[in-house]
């Protein structure tokens, strides 16, 4: 049976090594996600700031926020930068504004229907990490498509 290729070029299938070094990383975060009150409240007044201060240099304009009735905080952005944007030029803005918001467990998911126009996070910072309790935010971050007109509509 001849393996899945990876990418166009792969011939081998398979990688050199696995990732169970990252093992107690992955359940760190399955643990703090489980925890009762971690994702933290009002985004709009610990996330907000920081993400409007990146974007007011571009290529991404936030259009609204809210937050939704699970707690996560949902961000409309508009391209605001030259020419139509690729999906790398997308991803890098959007990257630009995580890192204004990331915290000592950061978790980015690109979901494959999006196209690249929408990120999801988990950033938070588990009890024993920081001086403050551990809490966190789970974010969506989505970016109009070229006519504008949102990807999923609003709660």
């Amino acid at each position: 049976m001849t393996a899945r290729r990876r990418w166009d070029d792969d011939v081998r299938g398979i990688g050199p090594a696995d990732a169970r070094a990252w093992a107690p990383v992955v359940e760190s975060i399955a643990r703090v996600t489980a925890q009762e009150g971690w994702v933290a409240e009002e985004p709009d007044l610990h996330l907000l700031p920081h993400l409007e201060d990146r974007a007011a240099g571009g290529p991404l304009a936030i259009r609204a926020a809210r937050t939704a009735s699970d707690g996560t905080f949902e961000v409309d952005l508009d391209w605001v930068g030259p020419g139509e944007p690729s999906r790398g030029a997308i991803r890098s803005g959007l990257y630009a504004l995580i890192a204004t918001i990331a915290e000592t467990i950061t978790v980015v998911h690109e979901p494959p229907e999006a196209h690249g126009f929408v990120v999801e996070v988990l950033s938070g910072t588990p009890d024993g990490d920081g001086p403050f309790a551990g809490h966190g935010h789970t974010i969506r971050l989505e970016v109009a498509d070229p006519d504008h007109a949102p990807l999923s509509s609003p709660e």
